[in-house]
């Protein structure tokens, strides 16, 4: 078991079955865009590829209806960008409740802890350019760069039409030339066998109880 402030850690087996909070966060930053981002988003959480953290919240309340318990989850996947393997956030979600807690911040540490133990070379996550606070988040407290990926490196001009930008953090050299550095040469393919075994685990859920 891992503890942060009251919340602790199990692996299970399942999918997510709320998408309420989820909602409310992003309808805002996407727009007009977020009623075709819905259905592409609700296609991508049913996919054989999503792995997921969710958020837990114990408490007399929460025994009692097994849903309202899940207060947020993370959806990532195994992937290649550059030929190199990334752990790709999809989704971070959080009740607004329970934000501003230190939660995003542990989740994505963890994230990023899940990341090295599948020897991925580095995180890779998607965020809407109108959402300025998670932006923040992720370029200042947790020190992600604009990807060499992202539209706004590879032509400004068609970046700038763009409504997002891909962040990245890069655990070593050759995922640092590959996807944070603006000119870079392509790596060869890595031919080293990848030891994915924390992705047969389809969920990991954190348990989290009032003080």
């Amino acid at each position: 078991m891992i503890g942060f402030l009251g919340f602790s850690f199990i692996v299970i087996n399942m999918i997510p079955f709320r998408f309420e909070f989820g909602k409310a966060n992003m309808e805002g930053p996407f727009g007009e865009e977020w009623p075709e981002e819905e259905k592409v988003k609700r296609r991508e959480m049913v996919s054989p590829e999503a792995r997921y953290i969710f958020v837990k919240e114990e408490s007399p309340e929460a025994d009692n209806d097994k849903t309202a318990a899940f207060v947020g989850f993370v959806h990532f996947r195994f992937t290649l960008e550059e030929e190199i393997p990334v752990l790709y956030v999809y989704e971070i979600q959080l009740e607004s409740r329970v934000q501003g807690k230190g939660l995003g911040k542990f989740l994505m540490q963890l994230v990023e802890l899940i990341a090295r133990k599948s020897c991925m070379s580095a995180v890779v996550l998607t965020v809407q350019k109108a959402n300025v606070a998670a932006m923040n988040f992720y370029t200042s407290k947790l020190r992600y760069t604009i990807s060499s990926i992202s539209p706004s490196r590879v032509d400004p001009l068609m970046g700038a039409e763009k409504s997002y930008e891909i962040l990245c953090k890069a655990f070593d050299r050759e995922a640092k030339v590959a996807l944070e550095v603006s000119f870079h040469v392509k790596p060869a393919a890595k031919t080293s066998n990848q030891n994915w075994d924390i992705g047969k685990n389809p969920a990991v859920t954190l348990s989290y109880s009032h003080a």
